[in-house]
């Protein structure tokens, strides 16, 4: 009776739910080997490839040509745990999902050329917004205290594919190293697609998403240098309110592999992108230290996600999120730089504290935290190398399953490795 009273409960408690709530992290963009390590306080530096994203106002300050690529890998893990007395026995669950994501992280070609005073650039990039490659998996499982004894247990494996891209064009003017301006056309295109398979008894249900992007919108940021220790930037980046197609099919397999049931549908969803503000300011108090902070928020509104798109919609956003707000960053980077023989290194480092997209179960704010260190070395003026770490945190109350009008913690944490290659043509183009 005992068994069945444990089993009735999950059974109740949904596989997905709201589990993968570290994914809507990634709707808080950020880009480059360089930006992560310095705790992603980039808007007043943005002098890589990156600042297409950043700021395009910082192209024109570059010196020389550039190609630029960067690769990064995310490990997630999302861990609960719980306790529940019945009639003097005691019950263990606990939940882990882990998640893997390598991709892509941002490939430019920025081209500068100087004309008397002024200074002028143009650029192309590439970038993944919203990453849907996860490779992964989740379980819950239930035991006896006393003898460990597996009740139940929900296992769901996940992979995906490709992820809405985006194709940037920029151009940037500049005055003096003193005012620069800039401006980005973002192109979102591309399909994503989205694999689930868990058990259901004896049978397997694999349940595969996918949907299409296709818009654009404007990225404006400026660049005022009053001083040679003092930078003051910004950056805005424009709203996108678009119709979205979702194709959402089902099966579902016998304990012998034959297929019992197939279903497929499409689902037109309503989509809004926010729109982005930062804010930043970068000090160089002697030669070689840099400090940056940066401050941005992110303007969701009501109804941002709407329909049934089981990526956007009612699939992740269930009742355990209780509601929707803005994303808002304090980020702070260091950068000392020393010549060493025939290189420049650069040791970074960095800390942030973010406000999530979501809530809690009970409405209050969740925070990311987290630190970053990073490295970079110059070799013989035209190759530049850089790796990163970032280590972000948080934690927030989730309904329990042993006990569903309950809360029990939940605990996130990643970590993420980056590593980026520049290389510069060296002023082929200047005057």
């Amino acid at each position: 009776m005992r068994k069945a009273f444990i089993v009735v409960l999950l059974l109740l408690a949904p596989v997905l739910s709201a589990k993968f709530k570290p994914w809507y992290w990634y709707f808080n963009s950020a880009y480059g080997t360089r930006a992560l390590s310095l705790g992603k306080a980039f808007t007043a530096v943005a002098d890589d490839g990156t600042a297409l994203f950043w700021n395009p106002a910082a192209l024109s300050r570059m010196s020389d040509m550039q190609l630029y690529f960067s690769y990064r890998t995310d490990l997630q893990e999302l861990s609960e745990s719980e306790e529940l007395s019945v009639d003097n026995i005691l019950y263990n669950h606990s939940y882990k999902l882990k998640s893997r994501l390598n991709q892509i992280d941002f490939f430019s070609f920025t081209f500068p050329f100087h004309q008397g005073n002024f200074r002028y650039a143009a650029g192309f990039g590439f970038y993944r917004w919203l990453p849907t490659g996860f490779l992964g998996s989740s379980q819950g499982a239930v035991y006896l205290d006393e003898t460990n004894e597996l009740i139940e247990v929900h296992h769901l494996d996940f992979r995906g594919s490709d992820g809405y891209d985006v194709l940037a064009l920029s151009g940037s003017v500049d005055w003096k190293e003193i005012v620069s301006f800039g401006f980005a056309l973002q192109n979102f295109f591309n399909t994503s697609l989205l694999r689930y398979e868990y058990k259901d008894g004896n049978d397997t249900v694999i349940e595969e998403l996918s949907g299409k992007l296709g818009s654009r919108n404007w990225v404006f940021g400026i660049m005022v240098t009053p001083a040679p220790f003092l930078t003051i930037a910004g950056s805005f980046q424009t709203s996108i309110s678009k119709e979205s197609q979702t194709a959402v099919s089902e099966r579902v397999y016998d304990s012998n592999g034959a297929l019992v049931r197939e279903e497929q549908q499409d689902i037109a969803t309503g989509i809004f992108l926010p729109s982005r503000l930062a804010l930043g300011i970068r000090l160089r108090p002697f030669a070689g230290l840099m400090i940056a902070y940066e401050y941005s928020r992110h303007e969701w509104k009501p109804g941002t996600l709407k329909g049934n798109d089981p990526y956007f919609g009612e699939f992740l956003f269930s009742k355990s999120v209780k509601t929707l707000q803005d994303p808002e960053n304090h980020r702070l980077g260091i950068e000392y730089s020393f010549p060493y023989k025939r290189t420049e290194v650069a040791i970074r480092g960095g800390c942030f504290r973010e406000r999530a997209l979501f809530t809690d179960v009970v409405g209050k704010p969740v925070f990311i935290s987290g630190f970053t260190l990073g490295l970079g070395v110059r070799f013989l003026q035209d190759f530049t190398l850089e790796a990163a770490f970032m280590k972000p945190w948080g934690e927030w109350p989730e309904w329990g399953y042993l006990r569903p009008s309950m809360t029990t913690r939940s605990l996130f944490q990643q970590d993420t490795f980056s590593l980026a290659v520049t290389y510069r043509f060296r002023r082929l183009f200047s005057r």
